[in-house]
């Protein structure tokens, strides 16, 4: 702290962002400049997004760790899952997000969960377009986001350890 009130906090204040909320969820965008344009992308996710309820939510749980890596690292062992099948067991269990779907047998029976599920969702009134087990592709270079319902295998309702659920559903 400058002792001499030398200091001008205008030099250094936090930077602005740009800020939306959408369903619950809150985008912020760190561009200086105009962002790209974020209303298409809000009129797209609006609907996918109302069914779950995230306007709703509550902080169950905070915890923090320290990681040995950059932030980007991180990011992308999250996201990329190849360490899902050591580490987390029961996920792999419960998705096909790893499946070998080049076995001929696993990849019927991927198709035939994501059709139930598909036709079970639609039932309910959530949209569904994209029908594939896995790690979701983005649908194309300009679109930077992508909402995925996974089939689950048959007999598990979550992806918790066994399957069953956990707590009360939070969306519809």
């Amino acid at each position: 702290m400058d002792r001499d009130g030398d200091l001008d906090r205008r030099d250094y204040g936090l930077h602005r962002a740009h800020v939306r909320e959408v369903g619950g969820l809150v985008f912020v965008c760190l561009a200086a400049a105009d962002p790209v344009p974020f209303e298409p992308a809000a009129q797209d996710l609006a609907p996918l997004l109302a069914p779950q309820g995230f306007e709703r939510a509550k902080v169950a749980a905070v915890r923090d760790y320290e990681v040995r890596a950059n932030w980007k690292l991180v990011w992308e062992n999250n996201r990329e899952c190849w360490h899902c099948h050591a580490n987390h067991p029961q996920y792999v269990k419960a998705n096909y997000d790893n499946a070998p779907i080049d076995d001929p047998a696993l990849r019927r029976e991927i198709e035939a969960q994501a059709r139930a599920t598909s036709e079970r969702l639609e039932a309910d009134g959530l949209l569904i377009d994209y029908r594939e087990a896995g790690l979701v592709r983005f649908p194309s270079q300009d679109c930077w986001w992508s909402i995925n319902r996974t089939p689950l295998v048959p007999g598990w309702v979550t992806e918790s350890m066994d399957g069953r659920p956990v707590a009360p559903l939070m969306g519809r």
